[in-house]
């Protein structure tokens, strides 16, 4: 667990410099034999955390077949919509898999939440259309996730 004291970060208890990469979308987009190689390429150059989004990025590249967060509808015009209220579990169980490769390497997953596209009325959410959040809709994702 990482701590601070004063102006310092510690883990179990030893002062850590944090050096991270971010590998945003890791979750969606990454396989498993590549995420291995990833970790231990960035390990073998010193850093010792991953940035990474839970949840899709507006600006981001195609998931793989079946990774996304949510039970999704996909239009004709390439864009989708996310039902918010249908977490895909099998997503989830897969980036519990994808961090307990982290944690054999004793890196630290920095995970951001919610990206502010999925936040109505943010500016990036006005880039990504009929896929917002509603405020609603924010808590119980939060939930599943910290609880999971």
């Amino acid at each position: 667990m990482l701590k601070t004291k004063e102006k310092y970060l510690y883990k179990n208890d030893k002062r850590i410099f944090y050096l991270a990469d971010t590998c945003w979308g890791a979750f969606t987009s990454v396989e498993m034999p590549d995420w291995r190689y990833y970790l231990d390429t960035r390990k073998a150059q010193g850093f010792n955390a991953i940035q990474i989004n839970i949840l899709r990025q507006w600006d981001s590249s195609l998931p793989i077949n079946g990774r996304e967060p949510f039970a999704i509808t996909t239009r004709e015009d390439g864009s989708y919509e996310y039902d918010f209220s249908k977490i895909n579990e099998k997503y989830f169980d897969n980036a519990v898999k994808m961090l307990e490769e982290m944690k054999k390497r004793e890196m630290i997953p920095a995970l951001v939440l919610l990206w502010g596209n999925f936040v109505p009325d943010t500016w990036m959410s006005h880039f990504v259309k009929n896929n917002t959040m509603l405020f609603e809709q924010i808590k119980p994702y939060i939930t599943y996730v910290v609880n999971n």
